[in-house]
């Protein structure tokens, strides 16, 4: 088995016939693969403890619009447009006004965690920090949707016994997603 890494915010565009398995993390256009689902990873509204004790409250979505937002460009998506679900007060969109926002997810974590802002990350790039008391979860009842870590696979080809090897593998590699851990 031989593995080429190549990354990109646009794996649809991206994908060549001659690749068996591309792993993908979030939302997804349409398109012609088979999709499986690999491990569960939530989105995570955080900030620094500096920015939350030095800003106005955040108490429901809307208070979003008074904050310096910190928004990951990717995937062609609105980066503008906060969406979040809650058990009992359903769906709500908020519209922000970004004071910063970067192509690269690790930049704008470490806006945050130098008390920059407030963003919206994948719960795998944050846990380590949350758990560490650098970033705080900001409004926990509410969800943004998810950016499950899935596996495309062609969906008109046969699978080799590689790729299938290779796919159970991830899958229990990312039984116990490492960011739960």
């Amino acid at each position: 088995m031989s593995v080429t890494l190549e990354l990109s915010d646009g794996p649809i565009r991206q994908m060549s016939e001659s690749w068996d398995v591309v792993v993908h993390i979030g939302s997804l256009p349409e398109s012609d693969r088979l999709v499986t689902t690999l491990a569960p990873n939530e989105r995570v509204l955080c900030a620094s403890p500096s920015y939350l004790q030095h800003s106005l409250p955040i108490l429901q979505p809307e208070d979003l619009v008074q904050h310096r937002c910190l928004a990951l460009r990717e995937n062609n998506e609105d980066v503008t447009l906060w969406r979040f679900t809650h058990s009992r007060h359903g769906r709500t969109t908020v519209r922000v006004r970004p004071c910063m926002s970067s192509n690269d997810g690790e930049i704008v974590r470490d806006w945050a965690l130098a008390g920059l802002g407030v963003m919206v990350r994948s719960e795998w790039d944050v846990a380590d920090d949350l758990a560490a008391g650098r970033l705080q979860s900001v409004l926990p009842a509410w969800s943004s949707p998810s950016a499950d870590v899935v596996a495309l696979l062609h969906a008109r080809q046969g699978r080799s016994r590689r790729t299938n090897g290779f796919l159970q593998t991830l899958r229990e590699r990312l039984n116990s997603p490492p960011w739960r851990r």
